[in-house]
């Protein structure tokens, strides 16, 4: 009896495992998260919008550091929604908005931290390297599904 009882438990504990959602993000989702701000690019971006060329290392230095943050935000955003668009099956159009919620997030904050407050020249900054990173994104998610 004891027996059957441990083997009936095992199995119960399989079966959950096998059933609980996991994480699905393609790795270059996971990449896209972690190296979004390229210093190069940030820096091309700052000098478009006429950004005091003193405050351009420590803006794309503070980018590059809070990206660490990005795949917890992102996680913490989408764990909260009613079905999680990074588990099982990835759903990419959801993921992709989301991180570009929390990408855009980041940056303002970065850019309110460094004196930089204008929403026009925020909006377009962050518009300029979400261009620079079009193919990168494109081809992530486009892959996804080949």
């Amino acid at each position: 009896m004891r027996y059957l009882c441990m083997m009936i438990m095992g199995m119960m504990a399989l079966f959950q495992t096998a059933v609980h959602a996991y994480n699905d993000e393609p790795g270059c989702f996971q990449e896209l998260q972690r190296s979004f701000f390229p210093y190069e690019v940030v820096v091309r971006a700052l000098s478009s919008r006429g950004i005091t060329q003193s405050r351009w290392d420590p803006i794309a230095r503070a980018l590059n550091a809070r990206s660490t943050t990005i795949p917890l935000i992102l996680k913490r955003k989408a764990s909260k929604m009613e079905r999680d668009p990074l588990d099982h099956p990835f759903q990419a159009d959801v993921a992709a908005n989301l991180l570009k919620e929390v990408l855009f997030e980041v940056f303002k904050e970065v850019m309110a931290e460094n004196g930089v407050i204008s929403e026009s020249d925020i909006k377009e900054m962050f518009i300029y390297i979400g261009m620079q990173q079009g193919d990168r994104w494109r081809g992530c998610l486009k892959s996804r599904f080949q």
